[in-house]
């Protein structure tokens, strides 16, 4: 019995890890969606005199929407109704999926939700097709919190880092931004 919860314990940390790294996802919505548009870091903000100021806030403007999908998905185990494609492509959107689709075999939501700080445009490249972009962020999951959706109670997590740094790489998909994919990085807490 002790063995099957170190299991069970050990593969919801395993899924937490990997949804982490899923940070931010969203997909196309309708217009009957009522999302409220998420905040941007005012400590990230571009220089006005920064040529590249706009696209930088477009840029950080993804990866905070990005966050508030995948808090929205987590939160349900489903992307339905979420803005998971609108945010994300490729890579990051596939991983995002897979993981959502682990929660939803093993039982699991999130409550809560994933915060970011300290958020920095570190690269972008305007000038080719696509346009590229990376971020790196101080992640925190410390209030983001697997729970089972049967009997409502908390599912505790192994000791892993719950404040990390994250990079994310972007590239535009026509003239808009989506986060492609992202490293997980909790060798280096933040």
């Amino acid at each position: 019995m002790a063995s099957a919860s170190l299991c069970r314990n050990r593969r919801i940390g395993s899924l937490i890890v990997l949804g982490a790294l899923a940070l931010g996802v969203s997909a196309c919505s309708d217009a009957a969606q009522e999302d409220p548009k998420p905040s941007e870091p005012s400590s990230s903000s571009p220089s006005p005199a920064d040529p590249l100021a706009a696209d930088k806030k477009e840029v950080l403007a993804t990866v905070a929407g990005m966050r508030a999908a995948q808090n929205k998905a987590y939160a349900k185990a489903s992307e339905k109704g979420t803005d998971l494609e609108t945010y994300t492509s490729d890579t990051a959107l596939g991983r995002m999926r897979a993981d959502l689709a682990n929660y939803r075999d093993a039982g699991l939501i999130f409550r809560g939700e994933i915060t970011a700080s300290q958020s920095k445009v570190t690269a972008i490249d305007v000038e080719k097709s696509p346009k590229t972009a990376t971020v790196t962020e101080c992640v925190d999951t410390t209030k983001w919190i697997p729970v089972d959706k049967e009997t409502g109670k908390e599912d505790p997590l192994e000791d892993q880092p719950r404040r990390y740094r994250v990079t994310e790489s972007l590239r535009t998909i026509g003239d808009r931004w989506v986060v492609v994919s992202y490293e997980l990085e909790k060798s280096l807490p933040c």
